[in-house]
């Protein structure tokens, strides 16, 4: 009897081992697999959204030289604009006489169709103010060409005449420096 225990007692611990084998393949085998997909599959999102988040620093970067760009092409289009833009160069160098407080006594414009503005400007002031006027015109942000330059010293000012080259972009123009010559004459109006 002991020995038929003792039997009995091997072959339950032989089939609760099966059983439990079998518990193992079929039940727990599966879950650790998908655990380790599962595993995976967070590994990838986490890529993914590492990669999304260099995407966007990206993005935001290329939005700012985008932005900057623009600022640039806006400042390219006042230094050498797409047509000649008589009103702004006027503008422009009415408000840099000004500034050097000197009188616009004169203005003629002219478009040489070269891709060059070419207008005489003439103003009245001192011989400071006048220097001041060619200083703001060097620094200007239109490239500004002066062809000629003439002072007038009067019983109580300097009447400066300037003939002045203001470039344009043009499909025709083959350069964009100024190459015509203007010449202006004004007469003093006192």
């Amino acid at each position: 009897m002991d020995q038929e225990k003792s039997k009995f007692g091997i072959l339950l611990s032989t089939v609760l081992f099966f059983i439990a084998l079998v518990v193992l393949i079929l039940f727990l085998i599966p879950r650790v697999s998908n655990l380790k997909i599962l595993s995976n599959q967070v590994e990838a999102k986490r890529v993914e959204y590492e990669t999304g988040k260099i995407k966007v620093m990206n993005a935001e970067d290329l939005k700012k030289y985008i932005e900057q760009s623009k600022g640039e092409a806006n400042l390219l289009g006042v230094a050498l604009p797409a047509n000649s833009s008589a009103e702004d160069a006027l503008l422009s160098l009415t408000a840099a006489a000004a500034a050097a407080d000197l009188r616009v006594s004169g203005v003629e414009v002219q478009d040489d169709e070269k891709g060059n503005l070419l207008v005489s400007l003439s103003t009245r002031g001192t011989f400071e103010n006048s220097v001041s006027l060619l200083d703001k015109l060097k620094n200007n942000l239109r490239p500004t060409k002066i062809v000629d330059f003439q002072m007038t010293k009067t019983d109580d000012d300097v009447l400066t005449n300037l003939s002045l080259n203001l470039p344009y972009y043009t499909d025709s123009a083959s350069s964009v420096s100024p190459t015509s010559t203007a010449t202006s004459k004004t007469e003093d109006t006192r």
